[in-house]
């Protein structure tokens, strides 16, 4: 009886989900008007990962429910966690929006109240590389009111072109595209020098680590590991392989943290171990497409991600040092 109450809740929060935030988009999202240029969607190409993501820990999760005894609860509530990830992914590929007019840009993320922009409030707008999980060679623009982040719109989304072409007019806006020949000078201007730096995980990746990962996820894949006499194997074997993927990735977002101060650089690692050079012992710098890994002489000393927080002030001090820096 437990198993039939707690199947038909999951499914129904599915239902109410996809719902409300039919209700939300009915309700929120304004109706063509004149004063209107242009409403910016989501390229349906994202749709696959959500897809696949619902496929997969739905077909785990239905046959826990069903097949497991003891710990089928535990197990069931991962895999629906992730399905429930994988709808939200969907809805907001379908419904996300982001309305131009002639003054403002109006964002609208499902369930969330809509976040408006207007052109004047925008300082300076970037258009970098993206570097997110399969965008790589994509552009994206992102807007700042100081140093403040307003938005980032990535290239793949439709209207990408007319919101480039529209802040490019506008003279207010101190609007650097990133060409080949900026590239070339290994510096971008808009990036202050920093005499003490510090580069973590961003703030964001910390909060899912701790309230999703560790307090959530890790606990369920323990206890069904702890208490295994009724596990089947293969979630015996999902639950080992979600904790090797989860956890270390977990325990360097919170910990791992690259320091840099006017002669010295310090590398702490997911282990929380601290290793400290000299500066001046940084013989090279490589340029990868979503990270830089530098080197004291042929020893590699870190790896660090370009979408870690406080990058650009780091990059841009190892830029000024007599380190070489190579691109691939």
């Amino acid at each position: 009886m437990d198993k039939i109450i707690v199947g038909i809740a999951a499914g129904a929060i599915l239902l109410i989900l996809l719902l409300v935030s039919l209700l939300w988009y009915q309700l929120s999202i304004p109706a063509r008007q004149n004063d209107i240029l242009y409403i910016m969607r989501m390229s349906r190409g994202r749709m696959v990962v959500g897809i696949l993501d619902i496929l997969f820990f739905s077909a785990m999760a239905v046959p826990s429910i069903i097949l497991l005894e003891d710990n089928w609860f535990a197990a069931f509530a991962v895999f629906y966690l992730f399905t429930l990830l994988g709808e939200y992914l969907c809805i907001m590929v379908l419904l996300w929006r982001c309305v131009i007019t002639g003054d403002s840009l109006t964002f609208y993320m499902p369930l969330l109240p809509a976040k408006e922009v207007k052109f004047n409030e925008i300082d300076h707008v970037y258009c970098t590389d993206n570097q997110s999980y399969g965008m790589s060679g994509l552009k994206k623009l992102e807007g700042y009111h100081g140093q403040k982040k307003l938005f980032s719109v990535e290239e793949d989304i439709y209207g990408f072109p007319l919101l480039y072409a529209l802040l490019y007019e506008r003279r207010q806006v101190n609007y650097i595209p990133v060409t080949e020949d900026l590239k070339a000078t290994n510096t971008f201007p808009y990036v202050p020098v920093k005499e003490n730096v510090s580069v973590t995980a961003k703030t964001g990746d910390k909060i899912r680590a701790v309230l999703i990962d560790l307090l959530f996820i890790v606990p369920c894949m323990v206890y069904t590991l702890w208490n295994h006499s009724e596990f089947e194997l293969p979630y015996q074997i999902i639950a080992i392989f979600m904790l090797l993927l989860i956890l270390p990735n977990t325990i360097s977002t919170l910990l791992w943290k690259v320091t840099m101060d006017f002669h010295t650089i310090s590398i702490r690692n997911y282990l929380g171990i601290t290793r400290t050079y000299e500066i001046r012992q940084i013989s090279k710098v490589l340029e990868l497409e979503n990270h830089i890994v530098l080197y004291a002489g042929e020893k590699k000393v870190a790896k660090i991600a370009k979408s870690s927080k406080n990058f650009s002030y780091l990059f841009e001090r190892l830029l000024r040092t007599e380190a070489e820096i190579y691109r691939k």
